[in-house]
């Protein structure tokens, strides 16, 4: 099936859904558009975006990001992107360093529920730990 684009006009300044002048199914139509109001030429962004973008997944089970710093410190999020989203299909785990030394594990994982993503999230970093390419130096503190 072929995605469908539509154009975006909007203020530089957007705040709220109000800073939304059109959204134009055809480059023809926001054109129209902009030479109405082409004596406000910059006070209007252009974004174009999927209509209904088909975005890899799974139907039952979200995609999560958890990231977990050296010192403890911890997240867990859903994650939109649609590269975060693949890795998250294929468990992915990323380790990054600063200065030379791992300060931050990255794990990308799918699941039904966020209680069920931290449990997971949590038994990947410690076997990690265990495997000696992770090191926690602080106690563990996951927020939401």
């Amino acid at each position: 099936m072929e995605t469908k684009t539509v154009f975006v006009v909007y203020s530089p300044y957007y705040d709220d859904a109000n800073d939304i002048y059109g959204v134009f199914d055809s480059k023809e139509r926001m054109d129209e558009f902009l030479y109405r109001f082409k004596d406000r030429a910059d006070d209007f962004e252009i974004r174009e975006i999927a209509l209904n973008p088909q975005f890899p997944g799974d139907k039952s089970r979200n995609p999560y990001c958890a990231p977990f710093y050296s010192d403890g410190r911890a997240n867990l999020f859903i994650v939109y992107d649609p590269t975060e989203t693949e890795k998250a299909m294929n468990n992915v785990h990323e380790v990054g360093e600063l200065d030379g030394v791992p300060n931050c594990l990255t794990v990308y994982l799918l699941a039904e529920t966020k209680d069920e993503a931290r449990t997971e999230a949590i038994a990947r970093m410690e076997k990690m730990v265990e495997k000696g390419e992770f090191t926690l130096t602080g106690e563990l503190d996951m927020e939401d």
